[in-house]
């Protein structure tokens, strides 16, 4: 009995050193109720696949503190299964949980759960919901079982729904129309080259647009662009990014580049890769529109990162002046987050929950 009283004690010992912020800090051990949410940064963590671990981590900058599901601590129940992307929209963030389908609706001001949308068929079958993008007035929802969907985020309610090609990913909405990247990612080796462009008035699919082997991320790089991260097959079929024109849905740019995700960076993008050779990670900022084959390195001190381990996630946030690389380390442990000032310069780095993918300020 006294060696498993020891035992017991050391194990208390262990977790009470375990709960850490990255800046030396304590976690915040008072729970955040939905009266006291300051200003600070929501982190959408996607959690390991069927661990039912999806989290909403929380950064308030004040107090340089973590809480690393602030959506349980709020809900007293847990985001879901697979937390694929989070878009902020009036009042509301629109997290797309993909294993429990579902579009979870969360207050900003307060982390509280506004609404758990169904995203299943007429059946009653997930939908397995994906990515997520709005316009001025709605919210469009992509679903691996080949579908756009519409969500009116007055109502919380779905819509219209879209045909598509198969297990779309990205979605970007340009010129009242949604381009929907056709990944094809559950039918390995067999991946799909597409983009569907549907127009938002009818919500049915007017072309399909050959870009590329197994295209991934789409975003909105200006009024008449759309951007295309082209992942190819990870094999003999290399990556790119593309560039299409939103006004005539011709491809603009096709430039090979190895990368793993981007994000827009004024009238540039920056994006990010992992050197296997070195085990270190490079940003660079690509010039797409003046032919620009490689770009140049975000970091302040033109070096790699040594620091991140595995760059998921990039969020720029201009309204701040400020980028957010996310890191899911080896996939089995908590993540982190690292803020850099638009220069490259680091500013400070906190602990997120498992695989953190998406930053979204609260001001």
């Amino acid at each position: 009995m006294k060696k498993i009283n020891l035992i017991l004690s050391v194990l208390l010992i262990a977790l009470s050193f375990g709960f850490t912020s990255c800046n030396g800090d304590d976690d915040d051990k008072d729970p955040i109720t939905e009266t006291n949410l300051d200003s600070g940064l929501f982190v959408l963590c996607e959690g390991n696949w069927n661990m039912n671990n999806a989290a909403l981590s929380f950064y308030t900058t004040s107090k340089s503190k973590v809480t690393l599901d602030l959506f349980s601590d709020v809900n007293g129940q847990g985001l879901g299964d697979t937390g694929n992307d989070m878009i902020s929209f009036g009042d509301n963030l629109y997290i797309a949980v993909k294993e429990s389908a579902s579009v979870v609706v969360v207050n900003r001001k307060t982390g509280k759960m506004v609404k758990r949308i169904p995203i299943t068929n007429a059946q009653g079958v997930n939908r397995m919901p994906s990515r997520l993008c709005a316009s001025s007035s709605m919210i469009y929802l992509s679903t691996f079982d080949g579908n756009l969907i519409e969500i009116n985020p007055i109502t919380n309610s779905v819509g219209r729904v879209a045909s598509v090609g198969r297990n779309p990913e990205g979605v970007a909405f340009v010129n009242n129309k949604i381009y929907v990247a056709n990944s094809g990612g559950m039918d390995f080796p067999n991946y799909d080259n597409s983009i569907s462009i549907v127009d938002a008035s009818t919500m049915s699919e007017t072309q399909k647009l050959v870009v590329g082997l197994n295209p991934g991320v789409v975003k909105k790089l200006d009024d008449n662009t759309v951007g295309v991260y082209v992942k190819g097959n990870y094999g003999d079929v290399p990556s790119k990014f593309v560039t299409i024109n939103a006004n005539t849905d011709a491809i603009d740019k096709n430039i090979e580049i190895s990368m793993m995700n981007f994000d827009v960076f004024g009238d540039k993008i920056l994006y990010s890769n992992y050197l296997y050779s070195s085990g270190r990670t490079v940003l660079y900022k690509l010039d797409y529109k003046n032919n620009d084959t490689f770009g140049t390195m975000f970091f302040a001190d033109g070096q790699p990162s040594a620091s991140i381990v595995y760059p998921y996630g990039i969020n720029v946030d201009y309204a701040n002046n400020e980028v957010f690389i996310t890191d899911a380390k080896d996939f089995a442990i908590r993540g982190e987050v690292f803020v850099y000032d638009l220069g490259g310069n680091l500013k400070y780095s906190f602990q997120a929950n498992n695989i953190p993918s998406v930053v979204i300020p609260r001001r």
